[in-house]
């Protein structure tokens, strides 16, 4: 049978792990939400490029209607 010492230090144990996976959790949470943030950033930035090629064929077109 275990002595008390030894299971006070069987609880200082669990209560390390416990904490532990309280952090990882944590890290795990903030992780998730940089990584939403950059994938909306790089919609974000996707869409404006999107939106300057665009301009820009539209800008050829004309250019091209100009000179034909």
């Amino acid at each position: 049978m275990l002595e008390e010492k030894d299971i006070e230090v069987l609880k200082s144990i669990m209560k390390t792990v416990a904490s532990e996976e309280s952090i990882l959790d944590k890290i795990d949470e903030k992780i998730t939400k940089s990584q939403n943030i950059l994938i909306d950033e790089m919609e974000r930035t996707r869409s404006i490029l999107e939106k300057k090629m665009d301009k820009v064929q539209n800008n050829l077109d004309e250019l091209e209607k100009r000179t034909a």
